[in-house]
């Protein structure tokens, strides 16, 4: 995504075409970007919209490192993959 808070929304419908479920993970704060962006356009669709799941920066972000700041809001591999599977009732497949 070259935009973060810009989206084509007939690109994102085909994209998402057959999905029951959306997971957008945002490195920032969850207001203002991509997800506001995919919520702004399923909300203004006739369309059924898929299920959009965010993974995101709650309040304000710490300072430090950039891999200690992943872990302490739970989006580094492990917990995302985690986070996945419990949206899906823990479901591997």
């Amino acid at each position: 995504m070259p935009w973060l808070n810009v989206v084509d929304p007939t690109w994102l419908w085909n994209a998402v075409e057959g999905f029951k479920t959306v997971f957008c993970l945002e490195n920032h704060a969850d207001k203002g970007g991509l997800s506001d962006e995919i919520s702004r356009i399923f909300s203004q669709s006739n369309e059924k919209a898929p299920v959009l799941s965010v993974m995101a920066v709650e309040g304000f972000a710490q300072s430090g490192q950039v891999d200690e700041t992943l872990k302490a809001y739970h989006l580094y591999s492990d917990s995302i993959a985690a986070r996945i599977q419990a949206d899906f009732g823990g479901n591997k497949n």
